[in-house]
């Protein structure tokens, strides 16, 4: 465990840095380091050893299935150049890394906040050391979503299709089109009842053709903790509310709609995922792709504080409670997740 509160350590001093210096420097020295740590672990994550025989697969040609057409040339030029697998790794993570990072740069107000958000929060950074695919097409989905706000559609487009040829899944980001548009309550339950007879109607037909097998996977292996995605759902319902969503005399710029709008669909996917009684982890691996949100629109409403005692005090307790969170992640779950020990390409720590 020593390996990640080093990490939380060195982190704390570069943001500390950059806090005070006003400089960029200690900004992509956390990006450097952090892909770093994520890039040249070794059987560090649940899903790290399946990837490493895959790519042994394709290698030998006896692979069962092709990933998406980005991934395999990836792996083809790995082969072709005789190069070990970790640089596939390492690939990845700067992938993910660079976007997650362009993201905070262009929209956090406190980009300091928005780092520590993303390693300290479980569902973020070490999230990223499983699912790799699909973090890649999620980091690209970031940085099309800076496009989007920046009314660049062609380049937004270009990004999104880049993305499913990393993972199919990719293809929910093309809704993202449609989050310029601030949405009113009543378009909002609208679109929520639709979902859930399209959806209904969708189980059905699968239900009496030979791809139903397929439906047992989405049902409930796994609940996830109840209390926990209540207390989630009213932290992006407080998000609204705080902002003033609904409120039409309320002026919302571009980047804060668009945002919002993803927190709207997060809320919408965890409801309906629960009511539909779909998979926990098959629901939070959709929702990947909208609750990114959270670490530009936290850091947002600390910033608009008018008082500067109360900002300073949300920051502090918030600080406090990321290094707590943090530490309750890798004590209870590092195991579970194999996440500990940390191990390194040339040695084990």
């Amino acid at each position: 465990m020593i390996p990640y509160f080093l990490l939380l350590g060195y982190l704390s001093i570069f943001l500390i840095f950059s806090k005070n210096v006003k400089s960029d420097l200690f900004f992509y020295l956390s990006f450097f380091t952090l892909t770093l740590f994520s890039g040249l672990r070794f059987d560090v994550g649940v899903d790290f050893m399946s990837y490493n025989q895959m790519f042994e697969d394709f290698k030998n040609d006896s692979a069962l299935f092709l990933f998406e057409p980005a991934n395999m040339m990836i792996i083809n030029i790995i082969n072709m150049l005789s190069i070990d697998y970790q640089v596939i790794f390492f690939i990845y993570s700067v992938i993910i890394m660079f976007g997650v990072f362009y993201f905070i740069k262009k929209l956090s107000p406190l980009k300091e906040l928005s780092i520590l958000l993303f390693v300290t929060v479980g569902i973020f950074y070490f999230s990223t050391f499983n699912g790799i695919r699909q973090w890649a097409a999620i980091s690209i989905g970031l940085i099309a979503i800076v496009k989007l706000i920046e009314k660049k559609h062609i380049q937004f487009l270009i990004l999104v299709i880049l993305a499913t040829l990393f993972h199919l899944s990719a293809l929910l980001l093309f809704i993202f089109i449609f989050f310029k548009i601030r949405f009113s309550k009543f378009y909002l339950i609208g679109i929520f009842l639709a979902s859930i007879i399209s959806i209904k109607f969708f189980i059905f037909l699968i239900n009496n053709t030979k791809y139903s097998i397929y439906l047992d996977l989405l049902r409930f292996d796994s609940q996830g903790n109840s209390l926990l995605l209540m207390i989630y759902i009213l932290a992006l319902v407080y998000t609204l509310l705080f902002f003033k969503y609904f409120n039409k005399n309320n002026i919302l710029n571009t980047s804060e709609i668009v945002l919002l709008n993803m927190n709207l669909m997060s809320i919408l996917v965890l409801i309906i995922g629960y009511i539909m009684k779909i998979d926990f982890l098959s629901l939070m691996r959709v929702n990947m792709y909208f609750q990114m949100q959270l670490i530009i629109l936290i850091p947002m409403i600390i910033y608009k504080l008018k008082n500067p005692q109360i900002r300073f005090m949300l920051m502090y307790l918030g600080v406090v409670f990321l290094f707590f969170y943090f530490f309750i992640t890798i004590y209870k779950n590092g195991i579970i997740y194999n996440l500990v020990p940390y191990k390194h390409i040339l040695y084990n720590l």
